[in-house]
């Protein structure tokens, strides 16, 4: 893209892939830093409506989706619609219990997990340079 104020056609009537790869080489453009204060900004504008049209567009196709839920006596499938609320509820939930175990300090009597000497590599090899493999029983 080589002019960010263009905006080129509206997010409304490109495809969501088309979208995403505009907003992707905006922001290429954007990271370089070889825009002027005025492109940057209207580049930026144009990457937030592109974004919005993404999340819409993404928003929209959670809606369509339909779990699998079971069959029927028939054997019909039993669809239930997909709640991603539900699932965003849960992936947090799941974070905040990681994220309060790492803050918390090992429980009196469990003692912490120690660094092994193994756990440091040994430096790389010279390229060209002739490796030998450790014998057996050296190893251990």
């Amino acid at each position: 893209m080589s002019d960010p104020t263009s905006g080129g056609c509206p997010p409304g009537e490109q495809s969501f892939e088309a979208c995403l790869s505009e907003l992707q080489d905006l922001v290429r453009l954007l990271e370089g830093g070889s825009l002027g204060l005025a492109e940057s900004i209207a580049g930026f504008e144009r990457g937030i409506s592109l974004l919005r049209h993404c999340y819409q567009t993404l928003e929209q196709a959670e809606q369509k989706i339909e779990l699998l839920s079971g069959f029927d006596r028939s054997g019909n499938p039993i669809m239930t619609p997909f709640d991603a609320a539900s699932t965003l509820e849960t992936s947090q939930a799941a974070a905040d219990r990681r994220e309060k175990a790492r803050a918390e300090p090992a429980p009196k009597g469990v003692a912490e997990p120690k660094k092994s000497q193994q756990s440091e590599r040994a430096p790389e090899p010279e390229p060209g340079a002739e490796v030998s493999l450790p014998g057996e029983g050296e190893l251990f």
